[in-house]
């Protein structure tokens, strides 16, 4: 898997995020780095990743930690739902 790469989109914005493998494990390479910075993410944003059939694109949808906050204190608790 190494050398392999995916392309993460956001909205209008692609990034082409590289694949690492060490021993068993996987991981994004340097450029993952790139798109959390271009991404605006903070510690806590909850980020959902939807793999599109026949590509290698990877749809992305980031939550900010402070939507899941509101959302959290208004309603109690809110639940992830893993289909």
């Amino acid at each position: 898997m190494n050398g392999q790469s995916i392309k993460l989109k956001l909205m209008r914005s692609t990034w082409n995020i590289e694949i690492l493998r060490k021993g068993e494990n996987c991981y994004f390479g340097p450029s993952w780095f790139t798109f959390c910075k271009e991404a605006k993410l903070e510690v806590n944003d909850l980020v959902v990743f939807q793999t599109e059939v026949d590509t290698d694109e990877v749809l992305v949808c980031v939550y900010k930690e402070q939507e899941l906050s509101r959302t959290r204190q208004a309603s109690g608790t809110y639940y992830m739902i893993y289909l």
